[in-house]
């Protein structure tokens, strides 16, 4: 009797051949993913309120919040030719400045409490972002997105007291909530996500490239009947956000409105004479140009057909597609919005993270792909790759200087030196990067205006000056700039180390007691 025969099929299904274990499950992912995020955050969290010494653009952010809350007004001269200027602050985003008001309410005002919040906001944002890959099986997606964090100079640039890291973190939940609504046809987390979004673009009005790309996925991918209901249920959840917005701006809302519109043309003419985008980023990104470069390439030349691609395909509309879609259309539109503001190189905060999340994605879900785009998809990614590597050992030179200067760049002496060298009882002008140390020294501190090609620049007389060497500058090139003022002291905040760094000046009005800040000293 002829034993029994089994079946072709059978024997051939890929079901009964023993299945290889997978080398980065899910669980491991998410440790390693953790891991690295935290070692990106150690980088520069450690010693956060040392290095960068000090950085132009904290003033202009959190300048209004230290003068606040030490009972001055809420307002910073950007220029005395803006709208309004020293009256109100609604050159940028709004809340940032106010938030900033409860973290120095509650922590006092440091560089430490100025930059922990975008700091602390963008390393959750990447890992909520991780995580999300892993739970979608994209476990090396996940992890080649950490990596990258950890390397590039985006993690450097959320140092510096800006809102791109809190923009970066509301954007972020406000992704994954649309992503679940689409998935799961939940209105509430439609609903969630315009709320998020909408906060997200009161940290920073970048964040509105994210709200319109949120609406247009949101329309494309509800399905014609729940298409109009999913649309006024966004719109719903961004209402509390654009009310918190006024409310910032109230009561004086039209003239908040002027003024934020002198600031963005301000910036727009500043991109303008840099020139075509590409040229902005080639001359003007050191260590990172060619990696901005490639991702805003393969936003368009990759991600942006792969995302006509799957939503003229049947798919789009399925749970498993509405992630993968939106992803795509994210790191589609962030591309966009860098094009129209390579200038600042923080922005590439709110795009680098979402080119590379999904090129990896498309890479790890390449069986579903053609044969030429796989290779295509391979060979972009490469590219990616190849034009990412020089920024790993400039962000490691940027970690060791940060590590070797740690001891020397205590703000503690300088602090001390403030109090010594000027009066508590007099007023003091400045440059603005100072407001923190002023404010520990218990100094009456007012920043002089934030741009320095300002007509209306000038040293008040009555006023004793703590200056840096591009404030001295441009004060000593002016005609009466440094008029009925005098040297005072000259040296450097941080003596005691390798090198000398960052030197400062002061001055005092002709004629003041030698009390607080002493004779005309240098070193």
């Amino acid at each position: 009797m002829s034993p029994p025969v089994q079946s072709t099929a059978s024997c051939n299904s890929v079901d009964s051949l023993p299945r290889r274990k997978a080398l980065l499950t899910g669980g491991r992912a998410y440790w390693l993913c953790a891991g690295v995020v935290f070692l990106a955050f150690l980088s520069f969290g450690l010693g956060l309120d040392r290095f960068p010494t000090f950085y132009v653009d904290e003033p202009f952010f959190a300048g209004p919040a230290a003068r606040h809350v030490e009972g001055h007004d809420f307002s910073y001269v950007m220029h005395t030719q803006a709208p309004y200027s020293g009256d109100i602050w609604s050159f940028h985003g709004p809340f940032m400045p106010r938030f900033q008001v409860a973290v120095y309410a509650l922590f006092g005002v440091s560089n430490l409490s100025t930059r922990m919040p975008g700091y602390l906001a963008a390393q959750i944002a990447i890992l909520l972002l991780c995580f999300a890959l892993v739970r979608r099986r994209r476990p090396w997606s996940a992890l080649s997105l950490a990596c990258f964090w950890l390397g590039d100079r985006s993690s450097r640039e959320i140092c510096m007291g800006r809102p791109e890291g809190m923009c970066l973190l509301f954007t972020v939940a406000g992704f994954l909530s649309l992503a679940k609504g689409l998935e799961a046809r939940q209105k509430s987390a439609i609903t969630f996500s315009g709320l998020l979004f909408s906060l997200a673009l009161g940290f920073n009005p970048a964040a509105g490239f994210s709200l319109l790309t949120a609406g247009c996925l949101l329309l494309l991918l509800a399905g014609k009947a729940g298409r109009i209901q999913s649309a006024l249920m966004f719109g719903l959840g961004c209402l509390p956000g654009f009310a918190l917005i006024l409310a910032s701006w109230a009561p004086d809302i039209g003239a908040s409105l002027e003024q934020f519109l002198w600031h963005l043309d301000i910036a727009r003419n500043e991109a303008a004479a840099e020139g075509f985008f590409v040229t902005r980023i080639l001359s003007g990104q050191h260590s990172t140009q060619y990696f901005t470069l490639a991702a805003v390439i393969a936003a368009v030349l990759l991600l942006l057909p792969r995302l006509m691609q799957v939503c003229l395909s049947s798919r789009r509309s399925s749970a498993d597609a509405a992630f993968e879609t939106c992803l795509l259309g994210f790191a589609s539109s962030s591309a966009l919005l860098y094009s129209q503001s390579s200038t600042y190189p923080y922005y590439a905060v709110l795009m680098s993270p979402w080119v590379v999340a999904a090129v990896g994605m498309m890479v790890e879900g390449r069986g579903a792909l053609g044969r030429r785009t796989k290779v295509y998809t391979l060979l972009m990614a490469g590219a990616l790759f190849l034009a990412w590597t020089p920024t790993l050992p400039w962000k490691a030179l940027r970690t060791r200087e940060a590590i070797l200067l740690l001891e020397q760049l205590d703000k503690g002496p300088f602090i001390a030196a403030l109090r010594e060298q000027l009066p508590k009882d007099q007023p003091v002008c400045g440059a603005g990067i100072y407001f923190a140390v002023a404010t520990q020294a218990e100094i009456d501190f007012t920043p002089l205006p934030f741009l320095l090609s300002d007509p209306g620049l000038c040293a008040p007389r009555d006023s004793w000056l703590l200056l840096s060497d591009r404030y001295l500058d441009r004060l000593r090139a002016l005609p009466d700039g440094l008029e009925g003022h005098e040297l005072r002291y000259s040296g450097h905040a941080f003596p005691d180390g390798p090198f000398p760094i960052h030197r400062y000046h002061v001055y005092a009005p002709k004629g003041a007691k030698a009390g607080a800040g002493g004779q005309a000293r240098s070193r």
